[in-house]
């Protein structure tokens, strides 16, 4: 089951957050041909995507991390939140799909442009 993470983005700020592959209180090396991907939707259900953050995304796999950096020019056109999840999964095995975070995106509105 996928642990809930709250993400708040600042809008028109570079957001960055890294999160650690932890299994049995061990950080987990992620397989080498392994990736990443991550939306955002306005809720589950939704056809459109609010933000792909997959291209955003950058995969230690020696560390077992997960880096997501959005760029302020990127935060700086999202006017609304939604939710979000996390995937790792194998390209080659569409059976081996791990789904890491869940939770809701709150974006804070910029005042000084």
């Amino acid at each position: 089951m996928a642990a809930f993470h709250r993400l708040v983005i600042e809008q028109g700020a570079t957001f960055e957050e890294r999160y650690e592959i932890v299994n049995d209180e061990a950080v987990w090396p992620i397989p080498a041909t392994w990736q990443a991907r991550a939306q955002v939707r306005a809720e589950p259900l939704a056809l459109a995507v609010i933000l792909d953050l997959t291209e955003h995304l950058a995969v230690d796999h020696d560390a077992g991390t997960i880096t997501l950096r959005i760029p302020a020019t990127t935060t700086a056109a999202l006017d609304r939140g939604g939710v979000w999840d996390l995937e790792l999964y194998d390209p080659g095995d569409v059976d081996q799909v791990y789904r890491l975070l869940a939770g809701t995106v709150e974006v804070e509105p910029e005042v000084t442009r």
